[in-house]
Order: C-alpha cells, then sequence, then structure tokens
C-alpha cells in the first residue's frame, strides 16, 4: 500500500490496474512446472505457498484499493 501512496503522491494517479485472477491451486502446480527448469533452490512448493500468502497479505489490498 505504502508503494501505491508513494507513486500517486510522486508520480501520477493511477490509471489502470491488471489483475490475473487465478485459484491458487493452478498458481502453485504452474509454479512446481516452472521449478523444474529453473534452478532456483526456493522453488519449493512450501516457498510459493509462502509468497502467494505475502502476495494476499500485501499486494492484494492494492488491487482492491484500486476496484
Amino acid at each position: 500500500m505504502a508503494q501505491a501512496e508513494y507513486f500517486e503522491q510522486t508520480v501520477t494517479e493511477c490509471q489502470t490496474v491488471l489483475f490475473f485472477n487465478v485459484d491458487q491451486a493452478v498458481c502453485v502446480e504452474r509454479c512446481m512446472e516452472r521449478a523444474k527448469t529453473s534452478g532456483r533452490l526456493d522453488d519449493t512448493e512450501e516457498v510459493i505457498t509462502k509468497r502467494l500468502q505475502v502476495y494476499a497479505e500485501e499486494s492484494r489490498p492494492v488491487v482492491d484499493l484500486y476496484r
């Protein structure tokens, strides 16, 4: 939220928000498929699930703000 507020104060009012509404299970499945070739050690189901949780807590409110 702080980043969105800062953007509007220092750059311009937000004109567009792009949001892909995808089921969490689908996101995990796709990320696990990517993990097979990414070479990233942190591409595990546990870490991916945690990333999605952080998104829901910190980034999703920005989408809701501009809804």
